[in-house]
């Protein structure tokens, strides 16, 4: 990088950043300036359970390992839920009969009336539509983690212990899940006044 510039300049810049507050922007100058990522700050939230953030964290970063980057592998490429398309990210979460079943039962319950498409657009309308009560704010990022990862718990289970994939069952846990982290914030009344359903 310096040295690609001329001599005078590089001189200059070391120059400055051997002044007060010079480290600062000696880093600056060095740090990668890359695409500025909306959705840490909304997957990586302290009440979220560690373990369904980085579920979703994988899958926003396109790390889950999913049929289609499976390429190595000879297996069917078929999704193991519905057996009906290739199995990718976006089928598993969003085209998948299993897993709309899910999403349909979840926007229900929570009042999301828009048709999610990715997670990552998922986790920016939820950013930009961020009203209402505390409880029922919170109740959206819970639940849309809980469901990404139980998802995936769920495919995996089928694929290596057989057990069948039961949306319904997957619907309760992923409402229990959030019942369970709510109420250990806020007073029964309200958790409950907030979500009805």
């Amino acid at each position: 990088m310096l040295q690609d510039l001329p001599r005078e300049e590089v001189t200059r810049l070391l120059g400055s950043w051997s002044q007060p507050k010079g480290s600062a922007e000696a880093y600056e100058w060095f740090r990668p300036k890359g695409e500025q990522r909306f959705w840490p700050k909304y997957v990586w939230k302290g009440y979220i359970p560690p373990k369904y953030s980085f579920t979703t964290w994988q899958a926003v970063k396109g790390r889950l390992m999913t049929r289609d980057r499976l390429t190595f592998l000879d297996i069917d490429r078929l999704c193991p839920l519905c057996a009906l398309e290739p199995e990718s990210v976006s089928h598993l979460y969003f085209k998948c009969v299993k897993t709309k079943f899910v999403w349909q039962g979840i926007k229900l319950w929570l009042g999301i009336r828009r048709p999610l498409t990715t997670i990552p657009s998922a986790i920016k309308w939820m950013a930009r539509e961020n009203f209402g009560s505390a409880v029922k704010k919170r109740a959206k990022w819970i639940a849309l983690a809980a469901l990404v990862s139980l998802i995936w718990r769920g495919r995996n289970a089928l694929i290596f212990d057989e057990t069948p994939f039961d949306p319904e069952r997957l619907l309760f846990q992923i409402k229990r899940i959030t019942y369970s982290v709510l109420y250990s914030m806020f007073s029964d009344d309200l958790v409950v006044s907030a979500l009805r359903g």
